[in-house]
C-alpha cells in the first residue's frame, strides 16, 4: 500500500508544477519531534520557524513583522496569492485541513495600538503559513527572483489570549508543537472543539432552525462568472416559506442570472417568484426567465438531496467565530455561519463560497444589515407588465 501511495504521488507531481516534497508536506498533518520547524513551547515554534526561514534561500526577503504596516502587509499577502497552488488546496480541503482557510480582511485603524499589532501579528502568520502550504517550491524560486519582503513570526511568540482572528492566524503552534514527549498530543483547539460539538449539526441557509427568512447586505466577489468585474454588492430578502427571494443587484454586478438579459454595468432586480419564474428588471427593461433551480431550499445543508454534508471545522471569518460546512455539488459548496460568537447569535450566515471552473464564487453576508424574520411579501412579488420572455 505505501509503494501505491507513493506511485499517486509521482503521478499528481509529474501531472502538475508541485514536487515530492510539496506533495509529502501538504499530506502530513503535523511536525514531528526533531523537525527543523518544530518548538519544544509555543513561543518556541515561532523562533523555530524564524531560524528556518533565515537559514533558507528567502533569507534575503526576510523582515521582522513589527516593521511591517498593515497596508504593506496586505500587499505583499495580495501578491503572493497570486502563486497560490490550487492542488494544494484541494488536498487542505478534502484533508479537512486547518491550511486550506485564511483570511486577510482584518483592519485596525490606529497603529501602535494593542489591536493594531494584533492585526499585523495575525497576518505576518498567515502570509508564512500561504508561502510554506500553499505556495510550490517552484514558484517560491520566482517570488525570490522578485525581491518581495516577507514577515518573519513575530519575535516575542504567540499572545496569550486574541481575538478570533488572532487565534485562527496563529493555529500554526497546533501542529508545529508535538507535544513534551512528540507524540502529537491534543492541541488547545481540538480541545475546545469537544467542547461545542454541539453546535456542528448543519444549519438551515440564513440563519438557525427557527429562521425562514431574513434580509442582508452582500458583498459579491465572483471571477467565475465576471472575471472582467467581479466585485458588486446586492441586496438580498429571502423567504422560504413562499419558496421565494429578491436580489437588487446594485451598477456593475456580472450576476449569472441577470447577464446578458440585463448587460454590464445596468443594476438588476432578480426577483425568484412562488410562480416557477425568475422576473429580471432594469431601468430600461423587463423580463422573466426559466431556470433549472428556483430560490435556495433553507434546509439543503440539513436534507440534502445527493451528497451528505460534512462538518469541517471551526475557524474565522472576518474577524468573526464561525463553523465551516461542506457539500459536494457541480463543486464543493462551503457554508460558514456564526458559532458561539460574542456578538451574534449562533448559526448567523457568514460567508457562501464555491469553486466554479477553479475560479472563485463568494458571497460575504454584512452581519451588521442581517436582520432576520418575516419579510413584507411585496418584495417578492412579480414586478407589473414584465410578462415577456427573456431573449
Amino acid at each position: 500500500m505505501r509503494a501505491v501511495g507513493l506511485l499517486l504521488l509521482v503521478a499528481v507531481a509529474c501531472a502538475s508544477e508541485l514536487s515530492m516534497s510539496d506533495l509529502k508536506r501538504a499530506n502530513k498533518p503535523r511536525v514531528t519531534h526533531g523537525s527543523l520547524v518544530a518548538g519544544k513551547s509555543k513561543k518556541g515554534v515561532f523562533e523555530a520557524i524564524n531560524a528556518f526561514m533565515d537559514d533558507s534561500t528567502a533569507a534575503h526577503l526576510m523582515r521582522d513583522c513589527e516593521l511591517f504596516t498593515l497596508e504593506e502587509l496586505d500587499a505583499t499577502a495580495a501578491s503572493l496569492l497570486q502563486w497560490r497552488n490550487g492542488l494544494l488546496s484541494e488536498i487542505y480541503e478534502k484533508k479537512r485541513d486547518n491550511r486550506f482557510a485564511f483570511d486577510f480582511s482584518a483592519k485596525s485603524a490606529e497603529q501602535h495600538t494593542a489591536h493594531y499589532n494584533m492585526t499585523r501579528d495575525a497576518k505576518c502568520a498567515q502570509i508564512l503559513m500561504v508561502w510554506a502550504h500553499h505556495v510550490p517550491e517552484s514558484s517560491r524560486l520566482s517570488v525570490e527572483h522578485e525581491g518581495m519582503p516577507l514577515p518573519r513570526m513575530p519575535r516575542g511568540g504567540p499572545l496569550e489570549a486574541g481575538d478570533a482572528t488572532y487565534t485562527q492566524a496563529v493555529q500554526c503552534t497546533d501542529c508545529h508543537y508535538p507535544g513534551p514527549s512528540g507524540d502529537g498530543a491534543a492541541a488547545p483547539r481540538e480541545e475546545k472543539e469537544k467542547k461545542v460539538s454541539a453546535l456542528t449539526d448543519p444549519p438551515r441557509w440564513g440563519g438557525d432552525n427557527e429562521t425562514r427568512a431574513f434580509f442582508v447586505v452582500v458583498n459579491m466577489t465572483n471571477p467565475a462568472d465576471a472575471p472582467a468585474h467581479p466585485n458588486w454588492q446586492f441586496r438580498y430578502w429571502y423567504d422560504d416559506t413562499r419558496r421565494s427571494a429578491f436580489y437588487a443587484h446594485e451598477a456593475g454586478q456580472g450576476d449569472e442570472t441577470c447577464v446578458p438579459y440585463i448587460p454590464y454595468p445596468e443594476p438588476c432586480n432578480a426577483t425568484f417568484a412562488a410562480d416557477g419564474w425568475v422576473y429580471l428588471k432594469s431601468a430600461s427593461k423587463c423580463c422573466k426567465r426559466s431556470v433549472n433551480a428556483g430560490s435556495v431550499v433553507s434546509t439543503w445543508l440539513q436534507k440534502p438531496v445527493n451528497n451528505p454534508t460534512s462538518f469541517v471545522s471551526f475557524t474565522t471569518v472576518r474577524g468573526l467565530a464561525v463553523g465551516e460546512w461542506r457539500q459536494q455539488g457541480h463543486s464543493w459548496n462551503h457554508y460558514y455561519a456564526t458559532v458561539n460568537d460574542a456578538t451574534y447569535k449562533n448559526y448567523a450566515p457568514v460567508r457562501f463560497m464555491e469553486y466554479k471552473h477553479d475560479a472563485l464564487k463568494q458571497w460575504d453576508f454584512l452581519l451588521e444589515t442581517y436582520k432576520p424574520g418575516p419579510q413584507d411579501a411585496s418584495w417578492f412579488a412579480p414586478p407589473p407588465d414584465c410578462d415577456r420572455v427573456c431573449v
